[in-house]
């Protein structure tokens, strides 16, 4: 879902639209339970859909503010 930048922050689930979710880095993500839920090329983190480039090399979020311990698990 595109989104404007000020639109993607969030604390809360009820901070985003509709069906997204607010994941660990506080940004309004895609729901996941593996990477087959994202859209291609996506991959599922911590319960969200981030693009690679948005991944740490341990497999968290980058801009994640708690050590990436969000609801989910690691891919």
């Amino acid at each position: 879902m595109c989104q404007l930048t000020y639109e993607a922050v969030c604390h809360f689930n009820t901070d985003c639209q509709n069906p997204l979710v607010c994941a660990a880095d506080n940004q309004c993500r895609t729901e996941c339970a593996g990477d087959r839920d994202c859209v291609r090329g996506q991959v599922c983190v911590y319960g969200a859909c981030a693009e690679p480039a948005e991944v740490n090399p341990d497999g968290t979020l980058k801009g994640v503010t708690d050590a990436g311990t969000g609801p989910g698990r690691p891919r």
